[in-house]
């Protein structure tokens, strides 16, 4: 079981690019790229996993997760083939108001949206491993923006 990100799109279908495996265990992984030949490169990737129980994130900085300001991600799930990283919706973190069950917010603040994310040539950090390891990962959606 992997996450395998490719250099090209379509999974290098059209020119012998690249591939970075990223292994899923059974124990939640979280692989920064600073330094290594994936950082910034991918542009597509494949969960090659069982289709329940597992999950990977790629986040364009270098540390996973939503922490600090800022922070986007898309997530893979057990087969699931993205012939390109750029119009994927994902999860990000931003600042601003936010809509939710016809109300925006009176104050501007920090918090999870879903978005179409570019992650195109933006790999930071990957995780891998146990869906029920990585549910910070995953935090509730604040509204829309």
């Amino acid at each position: 079981m992997s996450l395998c990100l490719y250099q090209d799109f379509n999974l290098n279908a059209e020119n012998p690019g690249k591939i970075w495996v990223f292994p899923v265990t059974g124990h939640r992984i979280d692989f920064s790229l600073k330094g290594h030949p994936a950082a910034d490169q991918p542009s597509s990737g494949y969960m090659n996993a069982p289709s329940s129980g597992w999950a990977a994130y790629l986040f364009p900085d270098y540390t996973c997760g939503f922490g600090g300001d800022g922070g986007e991600t898309i997530q893979f799930f057990g087969g699931r083939r993205l012939d390109s990283l750029d119009g994927v919706n994902g999860r990000a973190k931003r600042y601003g108001y936010f809509y939710k069950n016809g109300k925006w917010t009176t104050e501007k603040k920090w918090g999870i949206t879903e978005q179409t994310l570019y992650l195109h040539d933006r790999a930071g950090c990957v995780t891998t491993g146990p869906f029920n390891s990585t549910d910070d990962l995953r935090p509730p959606i604040d509204g829309d923006m």
